[in-house]
């Protein structure tokens, strides 16, 4: 007895609160586009010229959706001072959820989509006109909304369309997973996974309903006592770890789902409790082969039946699945790289590759493997043309797994790629040759394929030489299923949440200010001589220019907007126009090499350019080289736009995205 309660106590340590010692892009060619919003569970589809965000202010503050057909007004403001200055066109939503609902609350029970009606609008202290609001429950938490119009009795039309804004707010629970311990995270809840232990033997989850990041799990350290000192009496956390070591040992059996009635509460005064406020309710068992000990802490000593309600619920969806991790055979090499959240393990034969073969980001590589040496830094382009050195040196039976991930370098990762492109990880690849056909990326034999695992989307090619033996691709098939990824932290967030993209045919992309003029040019690149212009953007009707965002054109007037400058420009009119350069004249100068930050706003410089049509537009310049290619960025802005409006032609000029390939004809990408 006294063996079976160290370990649970060494576990327990190695969990949360313990006294143990000193924690796709989407193009969208036609139709309405839009673009979606999402935080912390709720996510939100906003047409073009519609703002929004998901914000979570410091506690006690609620989660908060937003979302309105002009620049957000301060979080803080759901429309009392904004309301002074919105226009008859104006509407502002807002959706505030306010945790668990008790069970005494008399609201009103309500199920999604979400809409309005004209008896939802009434006077409320503070608004200068009438509101429409509602407060609901939904799926058991609380809801209230806020619909704010500029005018009294807004249009049909306006009505409508603020539904059709509302009709697209969804749930959108995160899956926390790790080494077949997972656990989902409702509206409103953080959370983290973690390995602990060595290797694979340990791994953990942590949930909240409240901001939890990873700051370690010993409270006897201060980032993680002052979490606890700070969780406010609605506050739930719950801690899960689990162990194929530990299952050896005796332990009571748990029937899924866990829920708080298989374990024993202690208010206060208990062992490692981390905040004399903080009581908490302690599981240990054991599911299948597996030892589990979850713990479960309350912001009060007294926890209510709601808490416990909203407990049971994130309980009930802890899953444990999966083998426990086999030892390397023989000859064999394991391989993690913690930055890309990934383990495999190699055959002996087999070579990693040591630097990815493609500088792409996204889809970024995470695993390259194959049965002869592998040269980094492969053509740029697509996945075919990236591949096409590997190919080329592949022999007759030869073999490549090269494995990409799309993860953007900031926003979301699911908010353009839809769910249904990426299906989840077969329990086995099981390759055989009647899966590979011939001639995938020039290879002898291959196979494409997609699928998600720890809620991450993964796009897999599987290249072969016509030769290639079955017990090669035995060994692929062993190689793929001993593959496990780690729960990765979300990217930052997208400071272009909500703005348009658009690509033009060499592969460059744009995102246009939301509700500004805008298109890309898409003309034949083997046809079309330079300089030739590729983008404009503007926030008001120009003359020979599309009137509202298109996605695309067959071309622009250029190379510059002579016609647009001399024809009436505002006097408040600001325009954004993308030219790709001859090699040449130039109506630019200073080119300077092209990296992933260019251009900046310090790159620009002011210029001198149709100065006749017009001259009293301001004109911005900045010019920049890449593999050859020049590309000038210009804004022309009248005497009297708005700083912010400048402002908002240089952040998207600062998105624009180049491709050095494809920009004479379709094979002409540099061989780096």
């Amino acid at each position: 007895m006294r063996t079976f309660l160290a370990l649970i106590t060494l576990l327990i340590c190695g969990a949360l609160a313990t006294g143990c010692g000193a924690g796709e892009r989407d193009s969208r060619g036609s139709g309405e586009p839009s673009s979606a919003v999402r935080g912390h569970g709720l996510r939100v589809d906003l047409p073009v010229g519609w703002y929004g965000e998901v914000v979570r202010s410091e506690l006690p503050g609620a989660l908060t959706l937003r979302a309105a057909n002009f620049p957000l007004p301060p979080a803080k403001d759901v429309g009392q001072r904004a309301q002074q200055t919105m226009t008859e066109r104006n509407v502002l939503i807002t959706l505030t959820h306010y945790g668990w609902a008790k069970d005494s609350s008399r609201v009103a029970q309500a199920t999604l989509p979400l809409a309005i009606k004209r008896s939802d609008f009434t006077s409320f202290e503070g608004f200068m006109r009438p509101v429409a609001t509602r407060s609901w429950i939904i799926d058991g938490r609380a809801f209230q909304l806020w619909v704010v119009f500029g005018s009294e009795t807004p249009s049909d039309d306006l009505l409508a369309e603020a539904n059709r804004v509302l009709a697209t707010i969804a749930f959108e629970p995160e899956r926390l997973a790790l080494g077949g311990l997972s656990m989902e995270l409702p509206v409103g809840w953080d959370g983290f996974v973690k390995q602990l232990g060595h290797g694979d033997e340990a791994p953990s989850v942590y949930a909240a309903n409240v901001p939890w990041p990873d700051v370690g799990q010993n409270v006897e350290q201060a980032p993680l006592r002052e979490l606890f000192e700070r969780l406010p009496r609605d506050g739930v956390v719950i801690s899960a770890v689990t162990s194929w070591q530990a299952a050896r040992r005796t332990a009571r059996p748990l029937t899924p789902p866990v829920k708080l009635a298989d374990g024993y509460f202690l208010a206060e005064s208990y062992e490692g409790q981390p905040a004399p406020h903080v009581s908490t309710q302690l599981i240990v068992g054991r599911i299948g082969d597996r030892f589990l000990n979850v713990q479960v802490y309350f912001g009060r000593n007294d926890p209510d039946d709601a808490m416990r309600a909203e407990a049971n619920a994130v309980l009930a969806t802890l899953a444990i699945s999966g083998q426990p991790p086999a030892p390397a055979p023989v000859g064999w090499q394991k391989h993690r790289a913690p930055d890309l959240g990934v383990s495999a393990t190699i055959p002996d034969g087999w070579k990693l590759g040591e630097q990815p073969l493609t500088s792409s980001t996204d889809p970024r590589e995470v695993l390259a493997v194959a049965t002869y040496p592998l040269e980094a830094g492969g053509n740029g382009g697509g996945s075919c043309v990236t591949t096409q050195r590997a190919v080329a040196a592949m022999p007759a039976d030869g073999a490549l797994i090269w494995l990409l991930e799309y993860r953007p370098s900031r926003g979301a990762v699911w908010a353009d790629l839809p769910r249904s492109r990426f299906p989840p990880r077969p329990d086995t690849f099981a390759l055989t040759r009647r899966d590979l056909q011939p001639g995938i990326c020039g290879a002898g034999l291959g196979l494409s394929t997609t699928f998600r695992d720890a809620d991450r989307p993964f796009q897999l090619w599987l290249l072969f030489g016509d030769k290639v033996s079955d017990a090669r691709l035995a060994e692929a098939t062993q190689i793929l299923d001993g593959i496990s990824f780690d729960d990765l932290p979300a990217p930052p967030p997208d400071p272009y949440a909500g703005w348009p993209i658009f690509n033009t045919n060499p592969g460059a992309s744009l995102r246009p200010p939301p509700g500004w003029a805008a298109t890309a040019a898409m003309f034949p690149v083997d046809k079309t001589p330079r300089p030739r212009p590729l983008f404009f953007a503007s926030n008001h009707p120009l003359f020979g220019l599309p009137a509202r965002f298109v996605p695309h054109v067959d071309g622009l007037p250029g190379p510059m907007p002579s016609a647009a400058v001399a024809n009436q420009f505002p006097e408040d009119g600001v325009l954004l126009w993308i030219v790709e350069e001859s090699n040449r004249w130039q109506i630019g100068k200073d080119f300077q090499p092209i990296d992933r930050h260019w251009p900046r706003p310090d790159d620009f410089r002011p210029a001198e350019v149709l100065t006749k049509p017009n001259p009293d537009l301001r004109w911005l310049h900045a010019g920049g080289e890449w593999r050859g290619y020049r590309f000038s960025i210009w804004i022309a802005s009248g005497p009297k736009a708005s700083n912010e409006d400048r402002q908002l032609a240089v952040k998207s000029a600062s998105s624009l995205a180049i491709s050095g390939c494809w920009r004479d004809v379709i094979d002409d990408c540099p061989d780096r």
